[in-house]
């Protein structure tokens, strides 16, 4: 039985390498991560029809680089040319009095590279499967109009024709039928579970491809019965919710019409199990997500320190830290103007505090400044956090000025309140990734729908309605929020940003006060606050000793 850490890396390793899933397009020539007991899986012949040329060309690839890549023993010899070319080299200047020698040179094998890049693309796997509890697999789909969609259209259609022509030849070519039907085993063996022996016992004996060839040899083959006993097959093996579409598999006719269904059918039925295991995995990869994380990326910065060793591999993340770093102290300095307090080798600020700002930063990030190393697999989910921040700031603002327009007659009517911010927040939503234009048109129709409701609910109650300069002034107060600068949107956006920092900052598990002038919004100020305290503790937790290390610089400089 593999270790937490080795069972995490197998079960990644086996979910990345799925073939059709939108994570594995992403490298189809890369090796999975795999444990000391599991032999590796058998590629697919349609697959290996279409990739041949490609892997062997990646094949010598990787083997020249491995051998040009890798350290060799310090008494080892190389070529002729390779040792006359290192002859002619000068000699360095460290040969020179007082001078200090140059380090020897270090090299990096196309091994550790890939090794490396595939334990940071499981890491994003794991960090995915993690953070999103509807995380999963989907089949890659191309726009209908691309380049991709159209080659692919063509590569299958050239593939299902040659097994038509082959069929129609006289006698028939029976060698593409029976690598499908290899496949299409294959594919029902990897669906199993450990524990079916007898299903993968009748898959065995049922699918056994050389007697097939015989019969076919012998002319007695009949597809439609191996074409049913793949269906009956599949339709025990399959989830619920396909029954249905396998059920249709049975009024297909023709041949190789019959197999392609089967076939596209079969890649559904994969992506159904990959996605049942990481549902069932789940728990397991979040236990242990954080030292998986952490050991993953400390690889990747040490093979970075061999590729690049003057470059430095965390320049964004030290630039985010130390805006916020200084930010802090300047205003320390505004308040102390102590050049001793404020000076060279000063404390400063609190790192909980530094690193409380940044976070705070990533919700009103400038577009200008380039996204922290450490967050940018988090960089999505920030944005749409920062963008959900800017919305509730405008719904907000816009029910406090019609509150206040609308005058003290209307703060007690509960339904006019509830239905006027369901109505602004479905009027403004998506609003937070508008421009200044798209935002000024649905304000104004905000605006709009905002004097209706007000003018409705005055006569409804018995109020003088609201006049002219009433309505004119109400809105054009509403559509004037489109500019960033607007003080009222300014105002609540900050009280927004203070109440999540507070929750972030908060040592108490008690209830935090919500802010004035946004207790209608209370439900998706806390959503929001969750969601940001979640994807901060996480991060936190894998990169707190690059942070720790990093402010330490600071406060020394």
């Amino acid at each position: 039985k593999l270790p937490p850490d080795d069972r995490l890396a197998v079960l990644l390793g086996v979910i990345f390498c799925i073939p059709g899933s939108r994570r594995a397009a992403m490298d189809d020539s890369e090796e999975d991560d795999r444990g000391p007991d599991e032999s590796p899986k058998r590629p697919l012949k349609g697959q290996a029809c279409r990739h041949t040329a490609s892997k062997s060309s990646n094949d010598d690839e990787r083997e020249d680089g491995a051998n040009d890549g890798q350290e060799r023993p310090s008494g080892s010899e190389g070529s002729p040319s390779k040792k006359k070319s290192r002859d002619n080299i000068p000699e360095p200047l460290s040969s020179l009095h007082g001078l200090v020698p140059e380090s020897p040179p270090r090299f990096v094998s196309l091994e550790q590279i890939m090794t490396t890049a595939n334990g940071v693309t499981n890491m994003m796997l794991a960090h995915e499967i993690a953070m999103d509890d509807t995380f999963k697999l989907t089949k890659q789909e191309h726009p209908e109009k691309s380049l991709e969609h159209t080659v692919k259209k063509i590569l299958h259609q050239a593939f299902w024709q040659v097994l038509e022509d082959q069929l129609a030849e006289n006698p028939p070519n029976y060698d593409q039928a029976m690598q499908l039907l290899q496949e299409a085993k294959e594919t029902l063996l990897g669906l199993l579970l450990p524990h079916n022996t007898s299903l993968r016992a009748e898959i065995m004996e049922g699918l056994d491809v050389a007697l097939v060839r015989q019969q076919a040899e012998h002319g007695t083959l009949d597809f439609g019965y191996y074409a049913r006993l793949l269906i009956s097959l599949m339709a025990r093996m399959c989830a619920p919710v396909r029954d249905a579409s396998v059920r249709d598999l049975l009024k297909i006719e023709g041949v190789v019409p019959l197999f392609r269904g089967i076939m596209d059918q079969l890649e559904v039925m994969k992506l159904d199990m990959v996605n049942f295991t990481i549902q069932e995995a789940r728990p397991l990869i979040q236990s242990h997500s954080v030292a998986y994380a952490r050991e993953k990326f400390r690889a990747y910065l040490e093979t970075q320190a061999l590729l690049s060793p003057g470059l430095d591999p965390l320049v964004h993340t030290r630039a985010w830290l130390r805006r916020s770093h200084e930010e802090l102290r300047a205003l320390s300095a505004q308040y102390s103007p102590d050049p001793v307090l404020n000076g060279r080798g000063a404390s400063g600020p609190p790192f909980a505090v530094v690193l409380a700002k940044a976070y705070i930063q990533l919700l009103c990030w400038d577009p200008s400044w380039e996204y922290p190393e450490t967050l940018s697999m988090d960089r999505e989910r920030f944005t749409l956090l920062g963008a959900q921040v800017e919305e509730c700031a405008l719904v907000a603002s816009v029910l406090l000025v019609t509150h206040s327009v609308g005058g003290a007659s209307l703060q007690d009517i509960s339904d006019f309140k509830e239905d006027l911010r369901s109505h602004t927040r479905l009027l403004l939503q998506g609003c937070g990734k508008c421009s200044e234009e798209e935002l000024t048109e649905k304000l104004k129709c905000a605006a709009s729908q905002a004097i209706k409701e007000v003018q409705e609910s005055l006569q409804k109650h018995g109020f003088a309605p609201l006049q002219l300069s009433q309505e004119r002034m109400l809105y054009d107060q509403v559509v004037s929020m489109a500019s960033a600068e607007h003080h009222i949107r300014k105002l609540l956006t900050m009280r927004i940003l203070d109440f999540i920092k507070l929750t972030l900052s908060s040592a108490s598990v008690g209830p935090t006060k919500i802010p004035a002038g946004l207790s209608t919004l209370e439900k998706e100020l806390t959503q929001i606050a969750g969601t940001f305290l979640r994807l901060v503790t996480h991060n936190r937790a894998v990169f707190g000793e690059v942070y720790t290390d990093i402010m330490a610089q600071l406060r020394a400089t």
